[in-house]
């Protein structure tokens, strides 16, 4: 029978053990965090470019849509985020645009998420687009930036086609062609035309010379008005 000094010498050696293991982990960790550190300042000049390579048609993108969206930036560690909440009543509708390195940070990674929820139309959901931090392809990126906004642009006019108080909502911003009914962004009218101090806006091009867009729009009372 062993004694009880032999015991407590057993427990200390496994006890030393773990000890030793436990400071072994940690070494790798601190010698990782070292080699880590040159990396993630590289990637912090590469996140700031990209941030400023996609700034003007996000920009843009929100101008287009600044009557229904709102725009919140975010930042988290080594994480750039643009997350933006559309207006719609039928429907939770978000866009979140997130930059942040791998795990060994040899590449960036940007991640687009959409979120309609309840699903009420058909969308995908997410979209990633991988690069080596020494290794960006502007082009390749504003691609997949550009290619994201469409993608989202379609989905949510799919909302909004459902969404009768977010149409009522958006009314004061819409034009009506007089000839065809179909409301529109003014900004889209392909030409206008002005008569008696009233300017109509056409989605598809001037009418015939001998319509008149006012008359048009009586001849055209019975019809029902569509929306994009």
């Amino acid at each position: 029978m062993t004694d009880i000094d032999t015991l407590i010498r057993r427990i200390d050696q496994e006890v030393a053990a773990e000890v030793k293991l436990q400071k072994a982990a940690w070494e790798d960790v601190a010698r990782a965090n070292r080699e880590r550190e040159p990396r993630l300042q590289r990637y912090e000049t590469v996140a700031q470019h990209l941030i400023e390579l996609v700034k003007p048609r996000l920009t843009a993108f929100i101008e287009r849509f600044k009557d229904v969206v709102k725009a919140e930036p975010k930042v988290r560690e080594h994480t750039r985020a643009m997350n933006l909440t559309f207006s719609a009543t039928v429907a939770k509708v978000t866009l979140l645009f997130e930059a942040f390195p791998d795990r060994d940070v040899s590449h960036v990674r940007l991640e687009c998420t959409q979120e309609i929820i309840p699903v009420v139309v058909r969308y995908d959901k997410q979209s990633v687009l991988e690069l080596p931090i020494d290794g960006i392809q502007d082009e390749v990126v504003v691609q997949w930036f550009d290619e994201r906004i469409i993608a989202f642009v379609k989905a949510y006019m799919a909302v909004v086609r459902q969404d009768v108080a977010l149409k009522e909502h958006l009314k004061d911003q819409l034009v009506e062609d007089p000839v065809t009914k179909i409301r529109f962004p003014k900004y889209l009218a392909s030409s206008t035309l002005v008569r008696d101090r009233r300017t109509y806006y056409f989605v598809d091009g001037l009418p015939g010379k001998a319509r008149d867009p006012a008359a048009d729009s009586h001849c055209g009372s019975g019809s029902h008005s569509q929306t994009i």
